[in-house]
């Protein structure tokens, strides 16, 4: 008798077959739940942003796991990998913590939350909570930008995202939130 286990890995299902060789009837997994979570975050200005932010990073997504967050807020964290910041306060690379999780039962999920790709590039204002142990998204996706390549060439990336000016690079938008900081806007 040949069936079909299913495991839920990371949003996807993998079936594997197998055969049964006892007589032992397979049990059923709990059924996967989900919860929505329903945030108010309002579009304000870029200066916002910018004056609000611990820093504004362009970084490379890394790993990911559930992880909870220091007010007990299920996340999936990611290990970013530093290439640039604004401010120079961060400078390094570091975890950031995105709220919501497709890795838990129950399956979390934060309206407005971004989900990376491995690999993927971003710039995003990063907000760093008073214990400096805990970085997260400030704005959710609306402070976070995409990095899109043009035509294959690293030197025509693009930033696309709610305050990304056309055809400007990433070294231009980090340039442009830097001044604002400094009073130079």
């Amino acid at each position: 008798m040949r069936s079909y286990f299913v495991i839920p890995i990371a949003c996807t299902l993998l079936a594997i077959p197998f055969a049964f060789r006892s007589s032992a009837v397979a049990q059923s997994a709990p059924p996967v739940m989900v919860q929505n979570i329903y945030p108010e975050i309002p579009v304000v200005p870029f200066e916002t942003y910018c004056r609000l932010a611990t820093d504004c990073v362009e970084f490379e997504i890394g790993e990911s796991e559930a992880a909870y967050s220091a007010c007990g807020i299920v996340c999936t964290r990611y290990k970013a990998k530093f290439i640039s910041s604004a401010r120079n306060v961060i400078q390094s690379d570091f975890f950031l913590y995105v709220g919501g999780s497709e890795l838990t039962n129950p399956i979390v999920r934060v309206a407005g939350a971004p989900k990376f790709q491995l690999g993927e590039r971003v710039i995003a204002f990063i907000h760093t909570d008073a214990t400096n142990q805990e970085r997260s998204l400030l704005g959710l996706e609306q402070g976070t930008y995409r990095l899109e390549l043009e035509q294959g060439n690293p030197e025509s990336t693009r930033v696309t995202g709610l305050h990304a000016l056309a055809k400007e690079s990433p070294a231009q938008f980090l340039a442009r939130v830097h001044e604002i900081v400094n009073g130079q806007n």
